[in-house]
This record gives C-alpha cells, structure tokens and sequence, in this order.
C-alpha cells in the first residue's frame, strides 16, 4: 500500500482489484486487489452474499478491498491487468495473488517472480500476499493428477520462499489440505459454499497480516 493513497490487489486465481490508501488529514484510507481466474471470480460472488461481505470485515471508511474477478484469466493477463489500473492513477498498498498455469512449473515460477518484481518496483511499499494454490479432487486437461498435485506443491513452495524474502504474507489454507470431498463440487474442482467461506476467511487474515505490516494495527471490523 502507498503511504497517500493505498490499495489492496489480488492477481487470479485469487481476484481482486486494487485500489488504495489515501491519506484524510492525518488518516490513512487503503486499498487492495485481489486476482485469480475462476476461484476468485467465485469468491467474491460467495463474499457478496455472505457476512462479512466483499470488504471481507474490514471498515469501508479504512480499506478498500477490490476483486480482480475475470473468468479464466491466468498469470500473463496479471501483469497488463495491474499496469492498466496504474495507468489510470491507482496505487496498490497489498495485493494478494495465486495462481496456477498452461505452461511448465519453471516457466510459471520465473515469470511470476520477474512480474512481482516489476510490480514493486510500480507501487512502492506494496506488501505481495502469496495466497497458496489449493489441492483439487480433479485436475483437468492433464493425464497425470498427481504430477499436477507435486507441482502446485513446488510452485507454492518457492512463491512463498520468495515472497517472504522481501517480508511479503503467505496464506497457506490449511484447511482445504485435507482435500475433504465435502469442500468441493462433484466436478472435483471447485469450491462449494463452505470451502469457499473457508477460503474468503483466510484471504481476509492473510490482508489483516499485511495491514498490520503497513500501519502497525487492525482495521477489521
């Protein structure tokens, strides 16, 4: 988040949009984005009807929370997604991200650590929220589920180390380890409504994590 104006943004798999924090004499306002292709796009459909709601319990007076939710849309469209809004003179203060992609592990990795890179260097003082890809029953257009499975494991593995390197948040999902049928659709690969609650819940702790990385305090209602 920015120092005068501050916005919370999630890349998808995990989508939110990016607003910010501006400064109201000697208060601070922030936003956040959050971005992801069809897990946020359905979180945040999930946040909308559902208590604590799309500012996922924090006050609008303090934080603006934004989703990113565009269907489909994978780690490349992150990048023109987020220079777009900072064309348009928006500043992200957090930006919570995850995902998952067509193109082979290392490939994934490198270009999501040269992006995050990129997207420091734009928005000054923006804490990265690392939002961990969750397991799924089924892996589509892939022969081989468990080699998807130890993948996504990896991936996870060095965003978070990375991430951590410069004092960024990670949001593990404990939770949805488990892989609990009860959690998902039949078709294995989504969220039902309490996986998905499940899901929101710990986005919202990993943002609070931030906030109080940015401003020293909580703004959760």
């Amino acid at each position: 988040m920015g120092r005068d104006g501050r916005h919370i943004g999630a890349p998808r798999q995990c989508n939110y949009g990016p607003r910010g924090f501006y400064s109201r004499g000697t208060r601070r306002w922030q936003d956040h984005g959050v971005a992801d292709r069809s897990f946020i796009y359905r979180a945040r459909r999930r946040a909308a009807v559902k208590k604590p709601g799309l500012q996922l319990g924090f006050p609008e007076g303090k934080v603006g929370v934004h989703w990113f939710g565009v269907w489909g849309m994978r780690w490349p469209g992150v990048w023109s997604t987020l220079l777009q809004k900072a064309k348009a003179g928006r500043r992200l203060d957090i930006l919570v991200i995850r995902d998952i992609g067509l193109v082979p592990q290392r490939e994934l990795v490198t270009a999501m650590k040269n992006d995050l890179d990129k997207i420091r260097r734009m928005f000054l003082d923006i804490v990265i929220v690392w939002s961990e890809m969750v397991s799924l029953l089924v892996w589509r257009h892939t022969r081989d589920g468990q080699k998807m499975e130890r993948n996504r494991g990896k991936v996870n593995k060095l965003l978070a180390a990375f991430v951590r390197k410069f004092d960024g948040v990670v949001v593990r999902h404990k939770v949805l380890e488990g892989k609990l049928p009860g959690y998902y659709w039949k078709d294995g690969v989504h969220l039902l409504e309490v996986g998905t609650d499940l899901f929101n819940l710990a986005l919202g702790e990993g943002i609070e994590r931030a906030l109080g990385r940015l401003v020293g305090e909580s703004w959760r209602a």
